[in-house]
């Protein structure tokens, strides 16, 4: 597993559109055809929102939700899916 270094908005909630960047640090191989999953956490104890923009070409498929940690996941099928890329070099 992999974590990335907390991330602040560069733009207010509620507007559009801003991009989040995270570089890496270290190579992290991921391979075409494989699942993988992208986990974001705030930390406990604070009043931090998480808020990850949707795609806007209507592409669908399954995501799952927690409220406790990870230590439940709600599943969704055929819910709208988070606009992401991932860029190599």
């Amino acid at each position: 597993m992999y974590r990335w270094s907390p991330m602040l908005a560069t733009f207010t909630y509620g507007t559009c559109c801003g991009i989040e960047r995270t570089p890496v640090d270290a190579d992290v191989a991921v391979f075409a055809g494989s699942r993988y999953w992208i986990v974001v956490k705030v930390k406990p104890g604070t009043t931090s929102v998480f808020v990850w923009n949707l795609n806007d070409t209507g592409d669908l498929g399954n995501v799952s939700l927690s409220m406790d940690s990870g230590t439940s996941w709600t599943p969704f099928a055929s819910a709208s899916l988070a606009a992401f890329d991932v860029l190599g070099h």
